[in-house]
């Protein structure tokens, strides 16, 4: 597994107009959450403790935490995120670079919800399945988020069922969820419920990346079939091999079988992205036709700007890379704070942060500095309010620049009945392709609609369980489904939107749940149809189609028409209403096929299929 080469540099920021630069990247308390001095059996001292994430060179026994009164909050093997007593931090660094035990000690890297801030029972036709008996029953889904306040409330109010399982791999636990700030998660698993009411559901509050490792755990050894994150990490590398959190979560769970849903973030109006330029030699980046950018704030309060940079693949193998800071002005130009961190010798990795409270409305200004003399790379921000200029493709944050996490973008709920080409995404849910190119996001849910949590739950954060309900219920009437299969049968049955073909503002579409074979005894053939959307295939991967009846022949044709070979439908091994088409015998090359189903081979009626067949 890649290990986890992210450094978020902690800023503590006052309210007044002063200069602040980061230096160390840590965050203090002055008394230990009770979760997780309750569950630890080493000694705690009462001396203000530090928090960061530590990278070992090799794995870790907990032992090594009780001899130096260190307390963990989440993480396994090499990487940690641990309480450590703030007098005793240099000398622990220090004592564990000599032994060549430290690898990295970094702030931990925080997760941001994707947020902005009944209908999608009839908008998604859900009681089609109902009716038919799939509900979500026997399907586990895992809301792995950052808080669920309000969850006991909304247990009372029968919006949520009462056999909910919770855990926590964060700093408060479990029972600290009806006393801490955010809501967020307690929304997310109202909507899923609300469309797969008897899924069973498991709600797993992380705040670090560390406590991901844990959750990953946690899901294997409970069955999960599904994960719903709606929540982003940022500056967690510029690609998807970058990212810690995609190669060390999301693929090892795509490869137990689990897939992993996540909304695509609220970034497009919040992202600006350019190779550096300084046309006038001054020193800073040329934006368009001065050297600041400027970010829109309505109001005193948390502003947050996050920047890295296309050099991580120098930085991990341990080349020199460019030097970027980032510097935060008021409305007059006086400078608020700096992220200074030196990407050079020291060998930090490529990116900077700030995080600044600031005192009034109005519009703010920031600055991108070079501070050395290598080659210029290309460099995005994200910051917590609007940003003038503002580059709204690639404002996807991770982990969906991977290729195995599903992402979902955002349709308000009341456009989601307009003619196809007249459906457009929020104007804030993030955009792509993804850097690599990937269509992105894969598709579009639904957002803004009222929660008991949420008055109008609006954003990605909404829209990407709306999606995990929708395949909660397509597992629940086909149980055996391979996780590529169920993610494939999501984009493949997807209206296409907007622009013809798929794009980088809503994918492959909005996902129709009646193209979907509904009951068992469907007749595909009561009409002559041709199903556009391909369905994708690994070699030798068998196709299962239900309502197919067993004297139908198939005939499978390249493109131009060409026949390869006609073949028997197969009965399946689960269930009397599935049946299968076998490939295993036929080495196809990678490409679009077309299968022709004909009830015999004089029938007048007939379903097309597209298939693309990939190693």
């Amino acid at each position: 597994m890649k290990k986890s080469r992210l450094f978020l540099f902690f800023l503590i920021a006052g309210v007044s107009a002063v200069l602040q630069t980061v230096s160390l990247a840590y965050e203090r308390v002055e008394k230990l959450p009770s979760f997780v001095t309750d569950k630890w059996y080493g000694k705690i001292k009462k001396k203000p403790y530090v928090r960061m994430s530590i990278v070992f060179s090799s794995n870790i026994n907990e032992k090594i935490f009780v001899s130096n009164n260190i307390v963990p909050v989440a993480g396994k093997e090499k990487n940690w995120d641990l309480f450590i007593p703030e007098e005793d931090l240099e000398q622990i660094i220090n004592k564990w670079k000599k032994t060549g035990l430290l690898v990295e000690a970094k702030d931990r890297l925080v997760p941001k919800p994707h947020d902005v801030e009944g209908e999608e029972i009839s908008l998604f036709n859900c009681s089609l399945f109902w009716q038919e008996g799939y509900n979500g029953e026997g399907i586990k889904v895992a809301v792995i988020d950052g808080g669920f306040y309000g969850l006991s409330s909304a247990i009372a109010q029968k919006e949520l069922p009462d056999n909910i399982h919770s855990v926590s791999f964060a700093a408060t636990g479990v029972e600290d969820f009806d006393n801490e700030n955010s809501m967020h998660g307690t929304a997310v698993a109202e909507i899923i419920h609300e469309i797969a009411p008897f899924a069973e559901l498991y709600l797993v509050k992380v705040d670090s990346a560390e406590g991901l490792l844990n959750a990953y755990d946690y899901c294997v050894s409970k069955n999960i079939r599904i994960v719903n994150h709606s929540m982003g990490w940022y500056s967690d590398g510029w690609y998807a091999e970058d990212s810690f959190v995609y190669n060390n979560v999301v693929v090892p769970f795509y490869n137990k079988g689990i897939l992993w849903i996540n909304s695509a973030g609220n970034d497009a109006l919040y992202h600006y992205q350019s190779f550096f330029r300084d046309v006038n030699s001054d020193g800073f980046h040329d934006f368009e036709g001065t050297n600041e950018g400027y970010i829109n704030v309505p109001s005193a309060g948390p502003l947050y700007l996050y920047m890295n940079w296309n050099a991580y693949e120098d930085y991990y193998n341990n080349k020199q890379i460019v030097d970027y800071d980032l510097h935060l002005y008021n409305p007059s130009g006086v400078k608020l704070a700096s992220s200074t961190y030196i990407q050079n010798f020291q060998h930090k990795p490529p990116s900077e942060k700030i995080e600044y409270n600031v005192p009034s409305a109005g519009i703010y200004r920031y600055k991108v500095e070079k501070k050395n003399s290598y080659p210029d790379r290309e460099f995005q921000i994200f910051a917590s309010h609007p940003l003038s200029p503002f580059v709204s493709s690639n404002s996807l944050s991770m982990p969906n620049e991977g290729e195995k996490t599903l992402t979902v973008g955002a349709v308000h709920w009341s456009n989601w009945t307009k003619p196809s080409s007249q459906i457009r995404c929020e104007p804030y849910s993030s955009r792509g392709p993804s850097k690599k190119g990937l269509i992105k996001p894969d598709l579009v849910g639904i957002d803004a609609m009222k929660t008991f949590t949420y008055s109008e739950f609006k954003g990605t954060s909404a829209s990407a369980p709306s999606v995990t309900g929708l395949a909660a219920l397509i597992l629940s009437k086909q149980p055996y489904m391979s996780v590529y299969q169920l993610r494939y049968s999501l984009i493949d049955n997807c209206e296409d939107l907007y622009i013809s073909g798929p794009d980088s503002e809503t994918g492959y579409g909005r996902y129709i749940l009646n193209l979907f074979p509904l009951r068992r005894n469907d007749d595909i053939f009561s009409e002559d149809r041709i199903i556009v959307a391909p369905t994708r295939l690994k070699k030798h991967e068998p196709l299962y189609y239900y309502g197919v009846s067993d004297n139908t022949k198939v005939r499978l044709k390249t493109t131009t028409g060409t026949l390869i070979k006609v073949f028997d439908i197969k009965k399946g091994v689960y269930n009397s209403g599935e049946n299968f088409l076998d490939l295993s015998d036929l080495d196809l090359a990678d490409g679009v096929y077309v299968l022709e189903f004909m009830e015999d081979v004089t029938s007048s009626k007939r379903t097309l299929r597209k298939i693309v067949i990939t190693k």
